[in-house]
């Protein structure tokens, strides 16, 4: 029902073509821009969390155990499957590797965790030596503006 509500008001399909495109099982990328902000709101919850508790959680379930404003949600670029109308959606990935590093992704267009296609939290060049993630893209505005910032020397 929650899903049906979604499509209805959030993403308003105007045709059955348009609802058929939004539900098709597999990888959605017009969501992609979505999936890494959501991707980097949880990074930066996860850190939030090793520096409050002392270690990173064991799964995103733990953030919302540790604080409940946070609602770990599905990751709307890539659909499982589509029952009727039911649609299930690929949960993000996340491992706590160590105390000290931990993987955190969304399956990429091919829907398997762990491939070179995988979604990745997008960090700023600062965060680099401070986040545990052993595995993230690099803010393009970061590298633009470090780029200037050498041009200026």
């Amino acid at each position: 029902m929650i899903n049906f509500i979604f499509f209805l008001c959030v993403l308003n399909p105007q045709t059955n073509q348009d609802y058929k495109e939004l539900t098709k099982i597999g990888f959605h990328p017009n969501f992609k821009d979505c999936t890494i902000s959501d991707l980097n709101y949880y990074s930066k919850k996860i850190e939030k969390y090793k520096e409050h508790l002392g270690d990173f959680p064991y799964s995103l379930g733990h953030l919302a155990l540790d604080d409940k404003k946070i609602l770990v949600t599905p990751d709307l670029s890539y659909i499982v499957s589509n029952n009727n109308g039911d649609i299930t959606y690929a949960d993000y990935y996340y491992e706590r590797i160590s105390s000290t590093k931990y993987y955190l992704s969304a399956v990429g267009p091919d829907g398997i965790p762990k491939t070179l296609d995988d979604i990745l939290p997008c960090i700023s060049k600062d965060e680099i030596k401070k986040t545990g993630l052993i595995k993230f893209s690099i803010r393009k505005d970061s590298i633009e503006l470090q780029t200037k910032k050498l041009l200026q020397e």
